[in-house]
């Protein structure tokens, strides 16, 4: 992809979206967040987390609408 990679420590995760989302999806949602000029698209079947990456600025799909 052509990103640098970057550990994302828990500590600087914001808390409130580690205990609403969990650590993995709190970390693809502040990864897609930090990529800057590539525009990311988050696929999930997560219906919470699509609406937090969209509400973020973050492209987001339900992977279902994908494969279908």
């Amino acid at each position: 992809m052509g990103m640098e990679e970057d550990v994302l420590k828990l500590l600087g995760m914001p808390q409130e979206l580690v205990a609403e989302f969990g650590v993995v999806d709190a970390g693809i949602l502040r990864l897609a967040s930090s990529l800057g000029r590539i525009k990311p698209l988050v696929l999930s079947v997560d219906s919470a987390l699509i609406a937090e990456c969209r509400r973020a600025g973050v492209s987001a799909k339900d992977l279902w609408e994908v494969i279908s």
